[in-house]
């Protein structure tokens, strides 16, 4: 897949805010003016207190409601199980893949993996 600033490199990474795909800190910084948040770069703050409109761009039937997913950052077991960094690194590969799907079936092998999808699962309500 290629940067979706400049089209001419592979991507690397993700806006963390509109999930576009770009190569380098220059594409970022060239997005960074257009994207639906803007961050200041040296505090990292959010210059508007107001939460950004996140609605889903492409909704599906397995699509979690927000409400649902808002109850994952009030959860202290799962910030808990987030604290470990293997899982984190694993969390950050997964996110990164090129392949999803195979990257998936990998880390579903790992115990601390599964544990970490029973317990989103579990939190947002959804049979196991």
């Amino acid at each position: 897949m290629e940067c979706q600033i400049c089209n001419n490199n592979y991507f690397k990474y993700r806006c963390p805010i509109c999930q576009i795909k770009y190569c380098s800190v220059d594409c970022f910084c060239n997005h960074k003016g257009s994207c639906a948040i803007s961050e200041d770069v040296n505090t990292g703050a959010n210059p508007s207190k107001e939460k950004p409109n996140q609605e889903f761009q492409f909704p599906t039937e397995d699509t979690v409601p927000k409400e649902k997913l808002e109850k994952l950052a009030e959860s202290r077991k799962l910030k808990a199980l987030l604290s470990n960094p293997h899982l984190r690194d694993m969390l950050q590969a997964l996110g990164a893949a090129v392949n999803k799907e195979k990257a998936m079936q990998a880390a579903m092998l790992e115990p601390i993996f599964t544990e970490y999808a029973d317990m989103v699962l579990e939190i947002v309500g959804e049979k196991l």
